[in-house]
């Protein structure tokens, strides 16, 4: 009769346990159903920016297309330089005969001198000219390089407005 009772007592308790386990897993899918459950849209109280706006905004002060402006500008000031003649050299050159002491030896030796010189580069005609018109296309293509940023950068915003739009 001790062991009857004993395997009764067993038999609720592992009902009882086995219940309990169930309720738990039933409340945690329940929970779990709740957080995973998409919500339903809520409505955008602020003022939506039109897309025009958020366009020049984003080209007035994007720091890529900035910094390829910057570039473009310093590009337009090299064909001025590269179509002039180079700066003039000048040099002094001293040669003394004898002692190692400066000046020594100007008054005995006919081999001691002190000279002054000019030198100037003059490149072949026409190729000054050539470099200006070279510098001038890199300048020109450099303009290209910031309407193609500029172009991009746009893009992106664009891209970014009707994804957000979306969701």
């Amino acid at each position: 009769m001790f062991s009857i009772a004993r395997t009764n007592f067993a038999a609720r308790l592992s009902c009882a346990a086995l219940s309990r386990s169930i309720s738990v897993i039933l409340l945690s899918v329940v929970l779990a159903a709740h957080a995973f459950a998409q919500q339903s849209p809520t409505s955008h109280t602020g003022p939506i920016t039109p897309l025009s706006e958020l366009l020049a905004e984003a080209e007035k002060n994007n720091p890529q297309i900035e910094a390829a402006r910057q570039g473009w500008q310093a590009a337009k000031q090299v064909p001025t330089q590269v179509s002039t003649l180079p700066d003039p050299q000048f040099n002094l050159q001293h040669v003394s005969v004898g002692s190692p002491r400066p000046f020594a030896g100007y008054t005995n030796s006919d081999f001691a001198y002190l000279g002054l010189g000019v030198s100037q580069d003059i490149p072949y005609p026409g190729k000054l000219r050539l470099k200006g018109e070279i510098a001038k296309r890199e300048a020109d293509v450099s303009q290209q390089q910031i309407e193609t940023l500029r172009l991009a950068v746009l893009a992106e915003v664009k891209v970014s407005y009707f994804q957000l739009a979306y969701l």
